[in-house]
């Protein structure tokens, strides 16, 4: 069921920081709390948002979901909180839980640390390859990324960033995986296996089918962030 709301979504300036909010004169309440986590992509966005600072009407919670995301990450990156819940398990900020130095690159639950305006963003994306992107967002501050070394490099020695190994808390079900033909393997874009590995097919960017490796084998290489059973398609 698509939910449609009447609201305003209006963009403010105070004291150097731009603040977001979203109010519906229907609710006669605030939907910020609505839009904790941001998965959606923010391609296709009218032209019109780009300049203005408010715009009202008719929306469904996708699309504001959308807005909101386009907006924070347009203006400023947020700062992330010291912890992060992620459905079984908690990353809490501390010196035992970063990254240890032996771990040059990979993919990463990465905390933003202070707040970033939209001209230091460009510059991390043009200077760095740094790109964060809503579909990147797990909480308001935290990303999931893939980072290669010199970038990891960049993140230790900016102190803008945290970096967490994503693979010391989001481990695949080896027992469920076991003995499966084919698995489902997301990595980064253009990912090639280590033989005998080879991909049967590819689902969309990043996201492959997997044949003739093991989720033990495959789990050792860097550059895949999770593995799966591949899903069955369902007639209706």
């Amino acid at each position: 069921m698509c939910i449609i709301v009447f609201c305003q979504i209006t963009v403010k300036k105070t004291n150097g920081d731009y603040d977001i909010n979203c109010f519906s004169a229907d609710k006669e309440k605030h939907l910020n709390q609505i839009f904790d986590h941001y998965f959606l992509s923010i391609k296709n966005l009218p032209s019109q948002f780009e300049n203005c600072h408010s715009i009202t009407g008719n929306f469904s919670l996708n699309k504001l979901n959308t807005f909101i995301s386009f907006f924070r990450l347009f203006y400023k990156m947020r700062a992330g909180a010291p912890s992060l819940n992620i459905r079984n398990f908690t990353i809490t900020d501390n010196s035992r839980s970063r990254a240890p130095q032996s771990i040059t690159s990979g993919w990463f639950y990465v905390r933003v640390l202070e707040a970033i305006p939209k001209e230091r963003l460009a510059d991390l994306s043009s200077n760095h390859g740094i790109k964060f992107e809503s579909t990147d967002m797990i909480s308001s501050g935290w990303f999931k990324k893939y980072f290669n070394e010199q970038q990891v490099g960049f993140c230790r020695s900016s102190g803008l960033f945290a970096l967490f190994p994503l693979k010391n808390y989001d481990k695949p079900d080896f027992n469920k995986l076991r003995n499966l033909p084919e698995l489902l393997v997301i990595a980064t874009d253009g990912w090639n296996p280590t033989p005998p590995a080879r991909i049967k097919g590819k689902m969309f960017t990043g996201t492959y089918i997997v044949e003739g490796a093991t989720a033990e084998q495959l789990f050792q290489d860097p550059l895949i962030c999770k593995i799966d059973e591949v899903p069955k398609a369902r007639l209706l």
